[in-house]
């Protein structure tokens, strides 16, 4: 008798639960306040994620953050660590689907979007490289600052009349690759540059030398070269490296891509009020030198895989071959072997006094430092400036 009591009082109690649980959710239904099934989470639909109504907007968001990130540091540190060309881009006009193509290769999704998405996207990611430099300058001047009592006390001694000679002098017999920065467009570089390729050839003699140049194209034939079909018309400094080098039985190599050529339509961009440039090249953005860079040292690859102990040299500009430049051809060697040499104009505003912002020698012939981290921080190992 007594199980049964026990029993009947546990089944009155959870009969008791049951309904006083029924009860509160009769009064949460008459409140307005029951428990539903949770909402089904929406499945991520990739369809529409790509569709190009949503490509864009998300996409048209990414280019003002991208901006936005950028336009944080001061009009001063923008105009100290980055180049007109570096700066946020806004818009891009008249370029065609084929030319984003080529950076789009591993996002198929994107080769078949509008072309409005395609250009978003092209300058969404170009200014998160912007971005990116700018941080990179800013720890670089920095370091710079934190040594500058070396950057002082530290310089080469130029002490002969003649730096160009004494600069091929210098350069380590380990060296595999000669890396000629120029400033563009200057016939007095060109001249300085063809002594310096003398120099080195006059100390090389038994030494095999390819040259590489960023101004003749890919798989440009050498009876092309010798007739300047190949060189892109810059001026007739550039015909006399070449021709010298023919002549003397050293390989000339074209770096630029054919595509450089083909598509060389004029974008229109502004850059909010900071610096104005109304005509602007998709290959000098970030991006594009990024997407040339790597053209190029596709082609180095290939050539130094045939010719292991060949002497390169590499002649391009400053943008493409310094170690402080962004994406260079100078990042992907070994520092022991590379040696970076550039040739601008005499001047006062040059690119590494921008980041030293306290160093005035606007008069030198030649500079460098002893020491090899601090070159790779100024971005060369020699600059001569010529008159």
């Amino acid at each position: 008798m007594k199980k049964i009591v026990i029993l009947l009082a546990v089944f009155l109690c959870i009969e008791g639960a049951n309904v006083g649980y029924a009860q509160k959710a009769v009064w949460k239904r008459l409140a307005g306040e029951a428990n539903t099934k949770p909402a089904q989470k929406t499945a991520f639909n990739r369809a529409k994620m790509l569709s190009a109504k949503q490509l864009q907007k998300t996409l048209h968001k990414r280019v003002l953050k991208s901006q936005e990130n950028v336009y944080q540091y001061s009009l001063e540190d923008l105009r100290r660590l980055v180049q007109d060309v570096e700066l946020p881009l806004v818009s891009f006009v008249d370029y065609p689907s084929e030319i984003f193509n080529l950076f789009y290769e591993q996002k198929p999704w994107l080769q078949n979007a509008p072309i409005q998405v395609q250009r978003d996207y092209f300058i969404s990611h170009n200014n998160r490289l912007t971005h990116a430099v700018i941080k990179k300058r800013h720890q670089t001047r920095v370091a710079l600052h934190a040594r500058m009592t070396d950057v002082l006390n530290e310089r080469v001694p130029f002490t002969s009349d003649d730096v160009i000679a004494q600069t091929a002098r210098n350069i380590s017999p380990q060296v595999k690759q000669i890396l000629i920065g120029e400033e563009h467009n200057k016939p007095a570089v060109s001249a300085s540059i063809l002594q310096f390729i003398k120099e080195v050839r006059a100390r090389n003699p038994h030494r095999q030398i390819i040259c590489f140049s960023e101004f003749i194209l890919q798989n440009a034939s050498v009876e092309n070269i010798a007739k300047r079909k190949a060189l892109n018309p810059i001026e007739q400094g550039y015909f006399d490296i070449y021709n010298w080098l023919g002549m003397n039985q050293v390989k000339v190599v074209g770096l630029e891509p054919e595509q450089v050529k083909q598509y060389q339509t004029v974008s229109q961009w502004h850059s909010d009020g900071y610096m104005h440039f109304e005509k602007h090249y998709i290959w000098e953005t970030l991006w594009g030198m990024q997407w040339r860079n790597q053209q190029w040292l596709n082609v180095l690859q290939k050539y130094r895989q045939k010719y292991p102990d060949a002497l390169f040299i590499v002649h391009a500009g400053s943008g493409h071959t310094g170690y402080t430049q962004p994406f260079t051809l100078a990042t992907h060697f070994n520092p022991q072997e590379t040696f970076v040499v550039q040739f601008e104009k005499k001047r006062s505003n040059d690119r590494y006094r921008r980041l030293l912002a306290t160093v005035d020698d606007s008069n030198v012939a030649a500079l460098g430092w002893t020491d090899q981290e601090i070159n790779r921080l100024i971005g060369f190992d020699v600059l001569i400036t010529v008159d």
